[in-house]
């Protein structure tokens, strides 16, 4: 993926490419450490982790947030897991660079972001 940043970069050698660039080697170096803390945190949301919803005043359902993701379009851990790992760096990115340099989140993760109603 840096090396993919980097033939954008040498290709079109500008601010938005630079930072891009910048960005994708601190997340190279930040990654495998924060990977182990949030394997950690999704493994706990994912196995203990429920949303209760009020279906009427008296009857209330529990859905644990594995079932919950599964409508959404993730279906195990790694998938979930696989999504924040590739997220963060656009996340990270798109907070510095402007409007139109912005990177997409991919299909799947913009699909994802749409149905759990989230903006970034």
């Amino acid at each position: 993926m840096m090396l993919e940043k980097f033939e954008d970069f040498t290709a079109d050698p500008t601010y938005d490419t630079f930072i891009i660039l910048v960005c994708y080697q601190f997340w190279g170096f930040l990654s495998p450490f924060l990977k182990g803390v949030l394997d950690v945190v999704l493994k706990y949301i994912w196995d203990e982790g429920a949303i209760s919803v009020n279906i009427t005043t008296s009857t209330t359902v529990s859905v644990g947030y594995a079932q919950a993701l599964g409508f959404v379009g993730i279906g195990n851990l790694t998938q979930l897991t696989d999504l924040f790992m590739e997220i963060m760096p656009k996340i990270f990115v798109n907070q510095i660079l402007s409007g139109s340099s912005k990177l997409s989140y991919g299909t799947t993760a913009d699909d994802t972001l749409k149905k759990l109603k989230i903006d970034l």
